[in-house]
């Protein structure tokens, strides 16, 4: 590989990485190589320092990639990248965070291979990512975000704002991660959360996922959207958690609600 690149650091996979986010940061280092340039968007201190031992011991030089300027929202992302003003068709702060690393990795490389900014520029700007604040119903009705654990949540917590309200908010994950955190985000910015059940073997309990919160359970995935689309009328509906549930959404159920007429 010609060059490493780390976005950012979360608590996930545990088991096999850590539980300190040195720890982590110590296991993602593992992608550096032998004199190729490092690109590292991860602003938080203790992960940097393990970034810069580890580069150091590479040889690797290190690039510190700083959070993108002026983000706003329009019908998509905008953020300064050298002055130029980029605009996005996500709706997402993080995806001007991951775009704003990939147009600083490409300018740096351009002495390894022919790159037009010019062209990267349009390209990412034309860019979409399918199942990450992807807006299924306009104008921004209903959206599917593959927010599988804390980190990615959190993620999508900051550019809930966007959404018209009421938001509600249809919620399923995996019993390996951190539930409860993830619904006590959503429902600091919801107006009411829905919590489902999908088949998989790996899947949270519907009990599990309710507890003491409050929130509607509702064991049938798809009865779960249709009340949430109800309930959110004239606002928005948020369908999220883990990525086997939005795939699910995305590729079955989304379709069943659309040939019943449901919207």
């Amino acid at each position: 590989p010609v060059a490493s690149v780390i976005t950012t650091i979360g608590f996930d996979h545990m088991e096999y990485l850590g539980d300190t986010l040195e720890a982590i940061s110590g296991e993602k280092a593992g992608i550096i190589k032998e004199s190729r340039p490092v690109f590292v968007g991860e602003p938080k201190p203790e992960c940097i320092e393990v970034f810069k031992v580890k580069a150091k011991e590479m040889n690797s030089p290190l690039y510190l990639i700083e959070e993108p300027h002026q983000v706003h929202i329009e019908e998509g992302c905008c953020f300064e990248y050298k002055g130029e003003v980029i605009h996005l068709k996500s709706l997402a702060k993080y995806q001007a965070h991951n775009a704003n690393i990939a147009l600083s990795v490409a300018d740096n490389l351009r002495g390894v291979f022919e790159i037009d900014m010019n062209i990267a520029i349009k390209a990412i700007s034309q860019t979409q990512w399918k199942g990450r604040f992807e807006v299924i119903v306009q104008p921004s009705r209903i959206v599917i975000d593959g927010a599988h654990n804390e980190h990615g949540m959190q993620a999508l917590v900051e550019s809930i704002e966007v959404l018209k309200r009421p938001r509600v908010a249809v919620f399923s994950a995996l019993r390996d991660k951190d539930t409860d955190g993830m619904i006590l985000d959503l429902l600091k910015v919801c107006d009411q959360v829905i919590v489902t059940h999908f088949e998989f073997y790996r899947a949270q309990s519907l009990e599990n996922l309710a507890k003491d919160f409050k929130v509607i359970s509702v064991q049938n995935p798809i009865e779960a959207i249709e009340m949430g689309y109800r309930l959110s009328d004239n606002g928005s509906l948020l369908i999220t958690g883990s990525l086997y549930f939005i795939s699910l959404v995305r590729q079955e159920l989304i379709p069943q609600l659309r040939k019943d007429g449901v919207f």
